[in-house]
């Protein structure tokens, strides 16, 4: 432990679901199922008992349309301890990690012993609105519908997707003098990590399979079809073809083929006290070292996750871990904290990350915990660092150590 005087606070468990594509093969899906599903799946992993959690903690960046309360649904759907205390978080892209941050000094000031965490999104069912209706009289005429993930989220995308032109990301790099290509070739590094890491087997122990049911079929249908669908994979990176990011003809270095894609999903983490784990003779999995945020202004948002992780290593006495998760909301986030902070690549994202698998606002946060984690015990390292930004100027770091 490198920091003394405070409770030890491990990850017992995790969780997630495949990542579905925007209107995709999980788009019916409702987030708080998406959510029960991989909470139970992390509680079987852990084989802690369901009756022990006593607080529940997970970030949703588009909940309106949702119904009341989601997370007491979770509660009700997995016969969770109905007294667990829960909340919901929306700080955009931070939100997943920011749910593991607050377990975990809710853990630390000893007021809860056991934490679900985590990101639940289904951006596909987020909502379009009319906005002012309620309080201005549309006697006449048409109204205009906003789109939440634009109105209540990324605001740099028009309304054809296209990024409105001389956004903060490209001005961004434009001033540290990022070229595009540079950004192309971390995209496609990317999926060619992602595709390896498949091929070895290495993200399938962060994924469980989501059985879905097909809707009602007809007679004829139903002799040829089966009435389930199972999903292994996360849904986009066989999709997408890498060729066209490179030819993609636009006069912007910020392009829709170097911002991550949207999509559907959840990633379930179980925090524990050390005094807990030892009581149910639990075995750890990873241990919460620090954490740590930092925020500038919009205009220069990628420098926050540099700050952010410099605040955490500093924290810790450290002025390197042995392997980094920086989320890929761009690859402009990777490409210039990587620059930024000298990091070594081959130490950064092995397993590729949101550009090639997609981009569940809330979920990626608590998702690059999980494929942290996940590349420690594989190549049997003991260090790592997680570190995701808002794209408004706000970031959040973890250190975690292998155990």
């Amino acid at each position: 432990m490198l920091i003394s005087n405070t409770k030890k606070v491990f990850i017992v468990g995790y969780a997630r679901t495949p990542i579905g594509a925007l209107c995709g093969s999980l788009s019916q899906i409702p987030a708080h199922k998406l959510a029960a599903t991989a909470i139970l799946k992390a509680i079987e992993r852990s084989q802690v008992e369901k009756e022990c959690i006593d607080c529940v903690i997970l970030g949703q960046s588009f909940s309106s349309g949702c119904g009341p309360l989601p997370l007491q649904k979770v509660l009700v759907s997995t016969g969770i301890n109905i007294n667990a205390k829960t909340y919901s978080l929306n700080n955009l892209c931070c939100s997943g990690i920011d749910s593991v941050t607050l377990g975990t000094d809710l853990i630390r000031s000893g007021d809860k012993d056991v934490c679900i965490v985590g990101g639940i999104e289904s951006m596909s069912q987020s909502s379009f609105f009319l906005k002012k209706l309620r309080t201005e009289n549309y006697s006449i005429g048409n109204n205009i519908l906003n789109d939440s993930i634009i109105s209540d989220g990324y605001n740099y995308i028009s309304n054809n997707k296209e990024l409105i032109k001389n956004n903060n990301l490209d001005l961004f790099c434009k001033k540290y003098k990022i070229p595009r290509v540079d950004l192309d070739s971390y995209v496609i590094q990317s999926f060619k990590r992602t595709a390896d890491a498949y091929n070895k087997n290495l993200i399938q122990q962060e994924i469980f399979p989501l059985i879905i049911n097909k809707k009602k079929q007809t007679k004829k249908q139903s002799n040829l079809d089966s009435n389930k669908i199972i999903i292994e994979k996360d849904e986009l990176f066989e999709k997408i073809n890498i060729d066209n990011i490179c030819n993609l003809s636009s006069d912007s270095i910020i392009t829709n083929y170097n911002i991550s894609p949207f999509g559907d999903g959840a990633c379930i983490i179980i925090l524990m006290s050390e005094n807990k784990m030892n009581e149910l003779n639990v075995n750890p999995i990873a241990e919460i070292i620090a954490h740590e945020n930092a925020s500038v202004y919009p205009e220069d948002a990628p420098l926050s996750t540099s700050y952010a992780i410099m605040k955490v290593l500093k924290k810790i006495n450290k002025s390197s871990v042995d392997y980094y998760e920086i989320n890929e909301t761009t690859a402009l986030d990777v490409v210039f904290n990587v620059n930024n902070l000298s990091l070594d690549i081959t130490n950064v994202n092995l397993n590729g990350g949101s550009l090639a698998i997609g981009h569940p606002t809330a979920v990626s946060g608590a998702r690059i915990i999980t494929s942290l984690i996940s590349v420690l015990k594989n190549y049997d390292m003991n260090f790592g660092c997680a570190a995701i930004n808002s794209y408004l100027g706000s970031s959040t770091s973890i250190v975690v150590e292998n155990v």
